[in-house]
């Protein structure tokens, strides 16, 4: 309900009142119906005048309770409980609001048991499945989560707030198809809530699907246009589909809103290296750097500096990366395609899948190529290590590359752990 409802309700309310000035429930529903639209002024002085006319209306008591909890007054909402058990310890209601107190207070397993209590004395309580469940995914527990939000929709169906929060669990369990579904119907209920686009684009770029991604932070754009955070992912999300232009104005933007989030400048940076504006990107690596990026030394390096001596503190035990892994089992095995699909740290475990021409049928089959691998990457790099001893005694110790499009290519080689690859560029540009 939005605030035009509950105003809709006030109105009848008031006409009810004026026939039964003295009905303790009116005075309850209408200090609800404030509630419910954040005047807790108003909500409280209606919620006395029902205790007035009846001290003993136990639900005017819990909602006295959860009123003084929503104003941080846990030590006096809490007498009010004890005096609404007192009366009626029966009432699920009142483990509601007790559970909501001791969450409030970071208190989960009493909370848990209040709204677990709350459920088996009223199992059509939706604000019961719907704490817990908020609770349990506090807890990391999504599958017991996922099961109370369920509940809480089978008495509530068209909630579309409920079927956000379970399609972000959901998501959290890699339920991405279920995630998606939840976050539709909502949409389709209420299209007015941003976090719904919000946590659907998440869910599109975590199946690499950018341009949907990019079409709901949209959407959440258009209902806050002021969130810097929506512009940075936006921008990560062209970046992704190579439209770098197009993320340096959403980089831009999220800059404008915000200057103190060094994401924004660690996207616009990276765009700009692809653009080959290697002083821009500079520029903005170093404030990343200066917002708090632990990410920017690197980059800083690659792209900031001239001197490219420092590659030489680089070691290629450390920098052997699956795809050079590929590159390796490819050549290892000749005509054989074969595709790394794991490996440890020290190649012990290395299996690939090999593609093969058998009886006139192409066949995948997996198989570990760990022991053999090691002795040919072992040797490889003993090449390669020597090769960049050498270079490094003789002419890498003080060269200067001033072309900084082919020292970025040297320095990104060098440092993914392509070190041929940047070997050939430093012929390239002269070093050796």
């Amino acid at each position: 309900m939005d605030s035009r409802d509950f105003k809709g309700a006030l109105t009848i309310i008031n006409t009810a009142i004026k026939n039964d000035s003295l009905n303790s429930e009116l005075y309850r529903k209408k200090g609800n119906s404030y509630y419910n639209m954040d005047d807790f002024v108003n909500a409280d002085v209606n919620y006395t005048l029902a205790l007035n006319l009846d001290s003993t209306s136990v639900k005017a008591i819990v909602c006295k309770a959860m009123l003084l909890n929503k104003q941080e007054n846990n030590i006096h909402a809490t007498g009010y409980i004890e005096r609404a058990l007192k009366l009626d310890p029966n009432e699920a209601s009142i483990y509601v609001t007790r559970g909501n107190i001791y969450a409030s207070e970071g208190n989960y397993i009493d909370a848990k048991n209040d709204f677990k209590k709350a459920i088996l004395l009223d199992n059509e309580s939706f604000d019961a499945y719907n704490n817990l469940a908020n609770i349990l995914a506090i807890d990391d527990e999504f599958e017991d989560a996922v099961k109370n939000y369920t509940n809480a929709l089978r008495i509530k169906p068209k909630n579309a707030d409920i079927l956000i929060h379970r399609g972000i669990i959901k998501q959290q369990i890699n339920k991405l198809d279920e995630a998606l579904a939840d976050i539709d119907l909502s949409i389709s209920i209420n299209s007015e809530i941003p976090r719904a686009f919000w946590y659907r684009a998440s869910i599109y770029q975590e199946k690499n699907d950018f341009r949907k991604a990019i079409l709901d932070y949209s959407s959440y754009q258009k209902l806050k246009p002021n969130d810097w955070e929506v512009y940075k992912n936006r921008g990560l999300c062209y970046i992704q589909i190579e439209k770098y232009n197009e993320a340096i104005k959403d980089f831009n933007k999220a800059i404008d809103l915000d200057n103190t989030q060094f994401e924004s400048f660690e996207g616009r940076g990276y765009s700009k290296i692809i653009l080959e504006d290697y002083n821009g990107a500079c520029e903005d690596y170093k404030k990343a750097k200066e917002l708090g990026s632990v990410m920017a030394d690197e980059a800083i390096v690659l792209v900031c500096e001239d001197d490219i001596s420092f590659l030489c503190e680089y070691k290629t035990e450390h920098l052997v990366s699956k795809e050079y892994l590929d590159y390796a089992s490819y050549n290892y095995y000749d005509n054989l395609q074969g595709v790394i699909l794991n490996y440890e740290k020290d190649y012990s475990n290395i299996t690939i899948i090999i593609s093969s021409v058998s009886d006139g049928f192409l066949e995948e089959v997996g198989v570990n190529i760990g022991d053999h691998m090691k002795i040919y990457i072992d040797n490889t790099q003993k090449i390669i290590d020597n090769k960049m001893e050498s270079l490094c005694e003789n002419k890498l110790k003080n060269f200067i590359i001033k072309d900084r499009k082919i020292k970025f290519s040297i320095s990104e080689a060098i440092m993914g752990g392509r070190i041929n690859h940047g070997i050939w560029h430093l012929t390239y540009a002269k070093a050796i």
